[in-house]
C-alpha cells in the first residue's frame, strides 16, 4: 500500500509538470505573434528610425549616435515590455473569462487588429514619405494633403478586406500565422535596411570629442574700447528687403552710418555650409565629411585668428554652430561636455516618429514644425541661446555691461526665416507673409542699434549686417540659384553719414578681408582699397535635402541677373570613406 502511494504521488508530480510545460509551450507558441508585434513596433520606432534618422542628417544634431542610442534603446525596451505585458493580459483574459465562449477569441482578435494597424504603419512610415512637407519651421497645412489622406484611407481599407477574406478563405488561425510571417519579413527588411545605411555612413559612428552648447553668456557685454559685431538675420534677401525700404522711407533711417552692398553673392544657399564659410572663409567642396570640414575650418578660421591676435574676446550666438574641438574653448560663450533631457529628447523623437509614421488625417496630432534637439540639453547655472526674435528682445531689456577688453559678438537670429509668425510691428501672429517677417527684421535691427546707441557703444563698434543666405521662392534650381544675394550693410568705427548704397561687387569670398580691414579700423569708403572684387563671384547650388552634392556657378555679372551666371561644369560629391 505505501509503495502504491507513493507511485501515485510520483504520477501526480509527473502529471502537474506535464502539465505546466504544456501550458507554458502553448502559451509560447499562441504568445509568440505578440512578441513579434511587439518587437517590431519598438524595433521600427525607436532603433530603426532614430538610428537612421540620425546617420541620415548627422550635420543637424549636436550630439553622437552613442547619446541617441543610450536614450533610444531604454524606451525600445521599455514599449515592448508594455505591449507584451499588455497581450499576455489579453490572453489570460481570454483563458479565464472567456474560454468557454468558441466564437469569440479576443486575444486572437487583437492580434489581428494589430497586424492590419502595423503593416499599414509600415507602409506609411517607409512607403509614403515622399509627399511629406519640409520640417522648416513653418506651419504645416494639414487640410491640404487630401489625396495623401485618401491614399492612407485606401491601404487601411484594403488590408481590411485582404484580412477579411483570408480569415473567410482560411481561417483565423491561419490569418495569423500569415500575418506573423509577413512581420518577420518586415523585420528581416528593416535590419537589413539599417545595415546598409550603417555601412554607407560610417562617420555617424564616431563620437563626438566634445557637446558643445551655446550660452547667452556675455552676451549684455560690450567693450568701452572696440566691438566687432557680425549680426546675422536668416534667409534675409537683399532684394526684397530693399524694395521693402523703397516703398516706406522711414526705414532707411534705421541704417543711417551703414553702407549697403545690394550686388552681394553668397556661398550656399542653405545655412548649414554657409556659417563656416562666413566664419572661417573655407569653402566646402565634400572632401570629407560635415564635422571634420566644420571643425578643421573652425580651427584654421581666418576670423578667429584675426581676433585673437588683436585681443579680443569672442563670443558665437548661434543654434547653427557645431564647433566641438579644443579650440572652441576659446569661445568665451560656449558650454562643453552638456548632457541631455531624457524626457525631453524622447519626446522630439516621439514628435518625429508620429509625424512620418502616422496616417495623413492624424498627422495633425504630431505637433511638429521643426525638429528641436537642442532644447533638450541640460546646461548648469546657464542660459541656452535660441534664435527667436522675442528671446533676443528680453536681452535688450537688461543693462549693458562696459567691458575694458575689445569684445566681438557673432549673433545668429531667425531673421525671415519660417514661420511667418510677426507682423511688421515684431507683434506675433498666425499666419504671416515673408515680407511681413522682413519688416519685423528692420524693426529688430532698429530696436538692436538703439540699443547699443542708448548705452552709448554704437561708434565704437564695426557692425556687419548680414544674411546667410536670400529667399528661396520655390524649389527649382533657378529658384535655388536666386538665394544667392544675402543682404549686406556695413559701418565702420566711428562712421558717420546717412545710408549709403555702394556698387561694389562684394563676394561672400571676401569676408575674411572685410574683417580685417575693420579691425583695422577702416571705414566703408575706403573698405575695399585693398581687397580685389575684380574676379567673377563663386556660388555653390545645393538642391533642397541633398549634403553630398553640390555644383559650381560663377556670377560674371550683377547678382541678380542669372543671365550672366554661369555654370562652370565642376561638381563636388561627397565619396563615402
Amino acid at each position: 500500500m505505501k509503495i502504491s502511494k507513493i507511485n501515485n504521488k510520483s504520477k501526480n508530480k509527473n502529471n502537474i509538470r506535464s502539465n505546466i510545460i504544456k501550458t507554458i509551450k502553448k502559451y509560447f507558441k499562441e504568445i509568440l505573434p505578440a512578441i513579434i508585434i511587439s518587437f517590431t513596433i519598438s524595433f521600427m520606432f525607436f532603433i530603426y528610425e532614430p538610428v537612421t534618422l540620425y546617420l541620415n542628417n548627422i550635420n543637424d544634431f549636436w550630439f553622437d549616435i552613442y547619446t541617441l542610442f543610450s536614450h533610444s534603446f531604454n524606451v525600445f525596451v521599455i514599449l515592448f515590455l508594455i505591449l507584451y505585458l499588455i497581450y499576455t493580459i489579453i490572453y489570460v483574459l481570454q483563458a479565464v473569462l472567456f474560454k468557454k465562449c468558441k466564437k469569440i477569441n479576443i486575444y486572437k482578435i487583437s492580434l489581428i487588429i494589430s497586424f492590419i494597424l502595423l503593416i499599414a504603419t509600415y507602409i506609411q512610415g517607409n512607403y509614403l514619405v515622399g509627399k511629406l512637407p519640409i520640417l522648416d519651421g513653418k506651419m504645416i497645412e494639414w487640410n491640404t494633403y487630401t489625396t495623401q489622406n485618401v491614399i492612407s484611407i485606401t491601404i487601411l481599407l484594403v488590408l481590411i478586406i485582404i484580412t477579411i477574406i483570408s480569415i473567410i478563405k482560411f481561417n483565423l488561425n491561419k490569418t495569423i500565422k500569415y500575418g506573423k510571417n509577413i512581420l518577420i519579413v518586415i523585420c528581416a527588411m528593416l535590419i537589413i535596411s539599417l545595415t546598409s545605411t550603417s555601412l554607407t555612413n560610417q562617420n555617424g559612428f564616431k563620437r563626438k570629442i566634445y557637446t558643445v552648447a551655446t550660452t547667452t553668456n556675455n552676451i549684455n557685454t560690450y567693450s568701452s574700447k572696440n566691438n566687432l559685431i557680425i549680426f546675422l538675420l536668416d534667409m534675409l534677401d537683399s532684394e526684397t528687403l530693399e524694395n521693402i525700404i523703397k516703398d516706406n522711407n522711414e526705414y532707411s533711417k534705421v541704417f543711417e552710418d551703414f553702407t549697403y552692398y545690394p550686388d552681394t553673392v553668397g556661398g550656399y544657399p542653405f545655412t548649414d555650409y554657409s556659417v563656416p564659410l562666413i566664419l572661417s572663409g573655407y569653402w566646402n567642396e565634400l572632401e570629407t565629411d560635415f564635422e571634420s570640414f566644420y571643425n578643421g575650418a573652425m580651427d584654421d578660421s581666418k576670423l578667429l585668428n584675426y581676433l585673437k591676435k588683436d585681443d579680443y574676446n569672442i563670443n558665437i550666438y548661434s543654434t547653427n554652430i557645431r564647433y566641438n574641438t579644443e579650440k572652441a574653448r576659446n569661445i568665451k560663450n560656449f558650454s562643453f561636455d552638456n548632457k541631455s533631457d531624457k524626457t525631453k529628447f524622447i519626446g522630439e523623437e516621439v514628435k518625429y516618429i508620429l509625424f512620418k509614421y502616422l496616417p495623413f488625417y492624424l498627422k495633425k496630432y504630431s505637433q511638429i514644425e521643426t525638429m528641436d534637439f537642442d532644447s533638450t540639453r541640460i546646461i548648469e547655472n546657464e542660459e541656452l541661446f535660441t534664435w527667436y526674435y522675442s528671446d533676443f528682445m528680453d536681452h535688450l531689456n537688461k543693462e549693458i555691461d562696459i567691458s575694458d577688453e575689445n569684445e566681438f559678438k557673432y549673433i545668429h537670429l531667425e531673421g525671415a526665416h519660417d514661420p511667418f509668425d510677426r507682423d511688421k510691428d515684431l507683434n506675433i501672429i498666425e499666419k504671416g507673409t515673408y515680407f511681413e517677417k522682413v519688416e519685423a527684421s528692420i524693426k529688430l535691427i532698429d530696436k538692436y542699434l538703439n540699443y547699443l546707441k542708448e548705452n552709448d557703444v554704437f561708434d565704437n563698434s564695426a557692425i556687419i549686417i548680414m544674411a546667410d543666405h536670400g529667399r528661396i521662392f520655390g524649389w527649382d534650381d533657378e529658384a535655388t540659384l536666386k538665394a544667392q544675394n544675402p543682404t549686406l550693410y556695413i559701418k565702420g568705427i566711428n562712421e558717420k553719414h546717412e545710408r549709403y548704397i555702394s556698387n561694389e561687387k562684394v563676394s561672400y569670398d571676401n569676408l575674411q578681408d572685410i574683417y580685417k580691414e575693420l579691425l583695422n579700423g577702416k571705414k566703408t569708403d575706403k573698405l575695399f582699397e585693398n581687397i580685389d572684387t575684380s574676379k567673377p563671384r563663386r556660388f555653390m547650388l545645393q538642391r533642397i535635402g541633398t549634403t553630398d552634392h553640390l555644383e559650381e556657378y560663377l556670377q560674371y555679372g550683377y547678382t541678380k541677373d542669372l543671365s550672366t551666371l554661369e555654370k562652370t561644369g565642376k561638381v563636388y560629391d561627397l565619396e563615402v570613406k
